[in-house]
């Protein structure tokens, strides 16, 4: 049980981690950079075997992680759910994500090769944005993407929910 952090879980450089029934709920009104979980870094690219910042094989389940939501977004405690910045190896079943004021779940790749993200699997899942959108895939113009699935998923709900997804 996670409340009210900055940043709930930071994965940078690691392998092999498996979450299951985990519980953040958000509620400080300050939603600017706090994520619930942040997957590989937004400001080192990655720079070959042994870099700290490039994470595989990452597993959540089973999972509710919730931000405190009003109409128009004034409290919310989080912009987004799940920030990717590079992975190879990730998978997110049967969780909840709420209440976010930006997106859900952010799929960003601001790097160039070595960089990437590649086999993502989001599936099961209840994406409740509440604003703004449910996903966002997003990169510079050189950035490298495989594999990503979103599959079998509810998206919506939230009274200004915009979009599902948005590449």
């Amino acid at each position: 049980y996670i409340t009210d952090a900055y940043q709930g879980i930071q994965l940078k450089g690691y392998s092999s981690v498996f979450m299951s029934r985990i519980f953040m709920k958000f509620t400080i009104n300050n939603p600017s950079s706090r994520r619930f979980i942040r997957v590989g870094s937004t400001t080192d690219a990655y720079t070959g075997v042994g870099n700290a910042h490039h994470s595989s094989n990452i597993y959540l389940t089973n999972s509710h992680l919730c931000s405190q939501y009003t109409i128009g977004g004034a409290n919310a405690g989080s912009d987004y759910g799940i920030e990717i910045n590079a992975c190879d190896g990730l998978w997110i079943r049967d969780s909840y994500f709420g209440g976010c004021s930006a997106a859900t779940i952010l799929i960003n790749n601001q790097f160039a090769y070595p960089t990437f993200i590649s086999g993502v699997s989001i599936v099961g899942c209840w994406l409740d944005a509440g604003q703004g959108m449910d996903i966002i895939i997003q990169g510079s113009t050189s950035a490298e993407f495989g594999n990503i699935l979103i599959c079998d998923n509810t998206f919506g709900g939230g009274s200004e929910d915009t979009y599902g997804i948005q590449v």
